[in-house]
């Protein structure tokens, strides 16, 4: 039975929840809803640090819908994911898109999961381009070392090489995955079938 839900919305409808559980049977849930900014981020590792410190060993399971974020708000709930000791369960449903993309992959392998109707997308980062160019220099050197960072993090979770997602980078395009190419390239593990319990694949 659950023995504590917890729910935060941010000011543009950004919904980060967490619900834990008496069952040690039965994951504790997390959900992060639409865009990642400092708010949902903020939430999101509050309520891991929270799940974690109640029971080291429950697995977690994170539910996303997100068409990505802020990038280094993203990776600092991944660097908490890598620190926490608990099991990591994450589910695709909705969008999955551009940062998001890296919180899916990062789930513990065996337990990463998608809806078959998931959009999932990848893009390289977005960025602001303005002020001298001294400025848009440094900028767009910090944006390469991010760049390369959000590769080395993707491949280290991924069947994907560094190489490969650089070049989706260097195309300037959105790619866009099926659920099965998800699968293949290594992003998640298997697809919810109809009917299927949270519990099901734990």
């Amino acid at each position: 039975m659950c023995s504590e839900t917890e729910v935060e919305e941010n000011e543009h409808g950004g919904v980060v929840g967490a619900i834990s559980s008496t069952d040690d049977h039965i994951p504790r849930k997390m959900t992060i809803w639409d865009k990642i900014d400092s708010d949902v981020s903020r939430s999101a590792i509050q309520f891991l640090i929270q799940l974690a410190t109640e029971d080291p060993t429950a697995p977690i399971e994170i539910w996303i819908n997100s068409p990505g974020g802020a990038f280094l708000e993203t990776v600092a709930i991944y660097d908490i994911l890598q620190y926490i000791p608990c099991p990591i369960y994450t589910i695709g449903i909705g969008e999955i898109a551009s940062a998001a993309t890296l919180l899916l992959a990062a789930g513990d392998e065996g337990h990463r999961s998608i809806f078959p109707n998931t959009r999932f997308m990848m893009h390289q980062l977005a960025y602001k381009s303005n002020g001298t160019v001294t400025d848009m220099e440094l900028l767009q050197r910090e944006v390469k070392q991010m760049q390369d960072l959000f590769a080395n993090l993707i491949s280290r979770h991924t069947h994907m090489t560094i190489e490969q997602i650089k070049e989706i980078f260097r195309t300037n395009k959105d790619k866009y995955l099926s659920p099965n190419e998800v699968l293949e390239r290594g992003f998640a593990d298997y697809i919810r079938g109809c009917h299927e319990s949270s519990s099901d694949n734990t």
